[in-house]
């Protein structure tokens, strides 16, 4: 199978899970789910995954990453805890269904789904990635009938009858992982309203987008020169960036009030590839 235009970041956080987890000497359903993943992505996903499996290809991963964004498998580590986290509050806290958007080759949902017995479960993706965890859900033995998948395009694409799934009057937990980044500033309104279209209930949100650097432009602090331009060539580009003064600002214009920004300056987990806000907060009524 070769995998779509989109897809290389998402084979990248698989191979950074599959990483820590080798390291850390798990073997849980998020790094099973990423080793699956990859295992499905064809010949890409098969050389990551023999270099993540011998001395020598962690040499040349690690080599990469120096090379082209240091610290950035440790961000994604660093980003999915705290994303884990919030989503668990908001569970507690009354929330019955969870939207995962730009889901990629994560765990997210099938741990949630697992974890939480009430809960509904819908992932959204390209038709290719969709595929792609379909055939990672067989491999670990998954069949979690609260778990649906639909696929669109985010940039092509507004939710419509892809969001048919979700139960219309039920507390809602919606993730953005890593995805708003990559779409127009106005593609991002039409997500979120096409969100707050299809449930009425309390929607809470968890999401990340890119910071602006001095020069203005998205991007990670430690980033190297060619990054954009790597991005650019595997269809990836950052479309959009924000200060985190404007952050509040630039998410109520899509209809979103941020309640909690994650700070990546705090002195107890810092984020080790500062760049990226992540923040959560809760969709507003219909506008």
């Amino acid at each position: 199978m070769t995998m779509a235009a989109g897809a290389s970041t998402s084979m990248l956080i698989a191979a950074a899970e599959a990483l820590a987890a080798r390291r850390e000497g798990r073997d849980d359903l998020h790094a099973r789910f990423a080793r699956a993943s990859l295992d499905a992505c064809g010949d890409a996903g098969a050389r990551l995954l023999r270099r993540v499996d011998s001395a020598c290809g962690r040499l040349l991963l690690r080599l990469a990453e120096a090379a082209v964004l240091p610290g950035i498998a440790a961000h994604y580590r660093w980003r999915k805890r705290r994303i884990r986290h919030w989503v668990h509050e908001a569970i507690e806290a009354g929330a019955r269904q969870l939207l995962v958007l730009g889901a990629g080759f994560d765990a997210l949902g099938p741990c949630m789904a697992a974890r939480h017995p009430s809960l509904r479960v819908l992932e959204v993706d390209r038709a290719a990635t969709i595929a792609v965890r379909e055939r990672a859900l067989q491999a670990c033995g998954i069949e979690q009938p609260r778990l649906l998948m639909r696929d669109m395009d985010f940039t092509t694409e507004g939710p419509g009858d892809t969001l048919r799934g979700l139960e219309r009057d039920v507390p809602t937990i919606a993730v953005a992982e890593g995805l708003l980044m990559y779409l127009r500033p106005d593609i991002v309104s039409s997500l979120w309203r096409g969100v707050r279209a299809q449930c009425r209930a309390r929607i809470d949100v968890v999401a990340s987008a890119m910071a602006c650097g001095e020069d203005g432009m998205p991007g990670f602090r430690c980033q190297r020169p060619w990054l954009r331009g790597w991005l650019a060539r595997r269809g990836e580009p950052f479309a959009w960036g924000t200060t985190r003064p404007c952050l509040p600002a630039v998410m109520a214009a899509a209809g979103l009030a941020v309640t909690h920004v994650a700070d990546p300056d705090d002195g107890r987990d810092p984020d080790p590839c500062p760049g990226e806000w992540l923040f959560r907060g809760t969709l507003l009524p219909r506008w």
